[in-house]
């Protein structure tokens, strides 16, 4: 009998000892949990390095984006270079194959595969030779019937033919001279989307710029600039690829983040733990329309390199 009753005693104190450590442990969460949606966080972990601050302290810097972390996975690369991003999307590298390259040697398939314009050359081209044929038969068209044939359409393909001829010229002197990789490259900024409160960051988003070769149907019409955003979430993507350790957030194009990506760095022996910027650090835009519109008005004012 009292044998049981010390049993039961001591079972009773077990218990009572893991109640005690639940809910120290619960506190000790709530007041980490605390700290990472107030804007002093930093004071309290000194180890945290903002994205923006991440981002200005190592220059160059490489970011992937993809489905997943996977070795057969083939991301965009995103290039950070001086306050400018250049990126590279469809460079045709898996994750098992930057993996075994250093930084500088993906920066360079990065600067190639932005330079290497032949396939904008090659579309240029076709699209001469067609004006080329296309002219000479609606000339003739028009010649025999007089108003039956549009007269404006082969006023419109000749200024295409000429148009297109100087573009052939502009696009095959910079590619020769080297600046397109420089070309492609544009200004970005970050910016935050608070909770309720104000206090707490629900995502970041990166804008950017990028151009491309605008193709309005039977002929390639112009090249023109747009912005695109990159939305990143708080929570933590990681993986590892032989060597190789990446790390990062979760992104997606919308804000519900519904698009199942992932937008990571390699992470080095010291690497710091990387989290977003709160709503008012430094580093972020809050005027975001005066910002866009900085970075249009930056981007219309280009012109292909000649």
């Amino acid at each position: 009998m009292k044998k049981a009753i010390v049993l039961i005693l001591l079972a009773l104190l077990l218990l009572t000892m893991v109640g005690c450590g639940g809910s120290g442990a619960t506190e000790d969460a709530d007041e980490l949990l605390e700290w990472r949606t107030q804007e002093d966080q930093m004071a309290y972990m000194p180890d945290l390095l903002t994205l923006s601050e991440f981002l200005s302290v190592n220059d160059p810097v490489l970011f992937f984006r993809a489905r997943e972390i996977d070795r057969r996975e083939r991301p965009d690369i995103f290039y950070f270079h001086n306050g400018q991003l250049l990126v590279a999307s469809g460079a045709g590298l898996n994750f098992g194959e930057l993996s075994s390259m250093s930084d500088d040697e993906v920066i360079a398939v990065v600067k190639d595969f932005v330079q290497d314009q032949s396939n904008l050359i090659h579309s240029l081209e076709d699209h001469i030779l067609w004006l080329e044929e296309q002219i000479p038969r609606i000339q003739i068209e028009y010649d025999r019937h007089g108003d039956a044939i549009d007269l404006w359409y082969l006023e419109d393909l000749t200024y295409r033919l000429a148009h297109h001829e100087t573009e052939l010229i502009t696009v095959k002197d910079a590619v020769a001279s080297g600046e397109l990789a420089t070309f492609f490259t544009t200004p970005y900024f970050l910016s935050v989307r608070a909770d309720g409160t104000g206090n707490v960051t629900e995502f970041v988003t990166l804008h950017r710029g990028f151009g491309y070769w605008h193709d309005g149907g039977d002929v390639l019409t112009r090249f023109v600039w747009r912005t695109g955003t990159v939305n990143l979430f708080p929570q933590i993507a990681s993986g590892i690829i032989y060597d190789a350790t990446y790390v990062g957030f979760f992104s997606s194009a919308d804000t519900q983040n519904t698009g199942g990506q992932v937008f990571v760095t390699r992470a080095t022996n010291d690497f710091p733990q990387l989290v977003l910027n709160s709503p008012r650090s430094e580093g972020i835009e809050t005027d975001v329309e005066a910002a866009l519109a900085r970075l249009e008005a930056e981007l219309e004012s280009r012109t292909m390199p000649r």
